[in-house]
């Protein structure tokens, strides 16, 4: 199956959102699993993108947010908020990537 992975398009500078999102699809693809670009509204640059968030499907999504704090953190039944800024948000993808491949370091 496939994950959604998301984010706001209203948030500015996405430069590393998109890294984060590359980082992210490229962990998922290793282990066979699809990933699948979404935003969480509809906004320029979101035309060909399905509009998911992590309480409007019970697929898994990925949701990579811009902000002050950095966290990996899961909400709701099917949903990962990575949450960061800049080199902290490659961070915390990192981190949640050692999650997925069962190596959490602390």
């Amino acid at each position: 199956g496939g994950v959604y992975i998301v984010f706001d398009p209203a948030e500015g500078d996405l430069g590393d959102v998109s890294l984060a999102a590359a980082e992210l699809s490229m962990a998922l693809v290793t282990m066979d699993i699809d990933p699948i670009a979404a935003c969480t509204r509809m906004a320029k640059g979101c035309d060909e993108h399905m509009i998911i968030n992590c309480t409007n499907t019970d697929k898994p999504v990925i949701y990579i947010k811009k902000s002050d704090e950095t966290f990996v953190k899961r909400d709701y039944e099917n949903c990962v908020i990575i949450s960061g800024k800049g080199m902290d948000l490659l961070k915390a993808a990192d981190r949640a990537i050692y999650g997925f491949y069962g190596i959490m370091l602390d």
